[in-house]
């Protein structure tokens, strides 16, 4: 009977691994500093995209950063690469830059995954509104929750840092 509990609770861990992996947040690069990765980002999302297959190197990366990426379709404008997919039943895009260097990141994530001192920073400012979208941010050196919240027909948008600030000029 012993054998059988450790055969069941060795096959359990070799199952549960990927999803455990998979939550491990990959790191965004250090070659460029918060200001620079803005620009380029900045950049991306005024210039008109288009659908590119990636480079050898660039698949290999998002495998690497993101173990599980499924549905995956790239978009380039000026030198970011923007990979939109999907794990479990998760959205994601990430932007790269040209060499494979991640340079930003989000996914969806639930009101219940907000740092309570986000989400009291959005509820003291919209009491009574509640929360539609929210977005997990990791770009540069920070987190950021990119939030929507709704109150009948009026929506709200805003960015919070992490540590429950206010985002003014957000570059998107």
């Amino acid at each position: 009977m012993k054998v059988m509990n450790f055969f069941m609770f060795g096959l359990i861990a070799v199952l549960y691994a990927p999803c455990v992996w998979a939550q491990v947040a990959p790191s965004v690069t250090g070659k460029y500093s918060d200001a620079e990765i803005d620009r380029l980002i900045h950049a991306y999302a005024v210039a008109v995209s288009k659908e590119t297959p990636p480079s050898q190197t660039l698949r290999q990366k998002l495998e690497k950063d993101f173990p599980g990426a499924w549905d995956v379709e790239w978009e380039r404008a000026e030198n970011v690469y923007e990979a939109e997919f999907e794990i479990g039943h998760t959205d994601y895009r990430a932007c790269y830059d040209r060499e494979g260097n991640l340079l930003m990141y989000y996914y969806e994530v639930t009101e219940a995954k907000l740092p309570s001192v986000v989400r009291d920073a959005a509820k003291r400012y919209y009491p009574k509104y509640r929360f539609d979208e929210i977005k997990k941010v990791h770009k540069g050196t920070a987190v950021f929750y990119k939030i929507e919240m709704e109150r009948r027909d009026v929506e709200v948008k805003m960015v919070i840092k992490s540590d429950g600030s206010f985002v003014e000029n957000w570059i998107d």
